[in-house]
């Protein structure tokens, strides 16, 4: 069973000009998937539609054979799908710590310590001790995206979709944040969808899946 698949998804702004039109993918657990495209192929909007940021136009995004848009959105997002932006979206004053700690917040998460719980998780990714105290934006680029990918894990999605997670990084921290989403998908089952344009995000996905407009 598909953790995760469109049906026939449409998208557009005028019906003359579809951004998306009578899609049908279909995501799996323990998978890596890269979604491909040049740029305005509607990448970024499949993501966005994934995410339940917005809502189609025509056909279906159908999770655990749920439509998702009968499902609450605020429970959707802080429950069942973690995302990672390609700015991070990290609140820039506060440290990886705090950020953890508000998607948790976010989340109703009440099983324990979370400051505890968020340290174990960012230690986990690699982060430093010295570096979970300091404000996030004194972090460099690939310490701000494992804080990003903590705060996306916290609250243990099934589904992990990341916007050109590698477009920030250098080569060499390229390659960890890449092995972190390997260790997401074949260790911890999760369903890994990353939108890129980058050849190396491509070549460790089972899947790969080219938008053209």
């Amino acid at each position: 069973m598909s953790e995760l698949a469109t049906k026939d998804l449409s998208f557009y702004y005028t019906k003359d000009k579809p951004i998306l039109q009578q899609l049908n993918l279909t995501f799996e657990r323990g998978k890596i998937y890269a979604i491909v495209g040049k740029s305005g192929a509607g990448k970024t909007t499949l993501l966005s539609l994934l995410s339940k940021l917005q809502s189609p136009k025509e056909g279906q995004i159908i999770y655990e054979d749920t439509n998702i848009e009968t499902i609450n959105a605020d429970r959707y997002r802080s429950k069942n799908i973690g995302v990672v932006y390609q700015a991070y979206n990290l609140l820039p004053q506060w440290n990886a710590i705090e950020n953890v700690v508000l998607s948790l917040d976010v989340a109703g998460w009440k099983d324990g310590d979370k400051k505890a719980y968020a340290k174990s998780l960012l230690l986990k990714l690699q982060i430093e001790e010295s570096d979970l105290y300091r404000p996030v934006h004194q972090l460099s680029g690939g310490q701000q995206q494992r804080v990003a990918i903590a705060r996306a894990l916290s609250y243990n999605p099934s589904i992990i979709l990341a916007d050109e997670p590698t477009g920030n990084l250098d080569k060499a921290t390229e390659k960890e944040i890449l092995t972190i989403f390997q260790q997401l998908a074949y260790e911890e089952n999760k369903c890994v969808i990353l939108v890129t344009h980058a050849a190396s995000v491509t070549s460790i996905a089972d899947e790969v899946y080219r938008l053209t407009r």
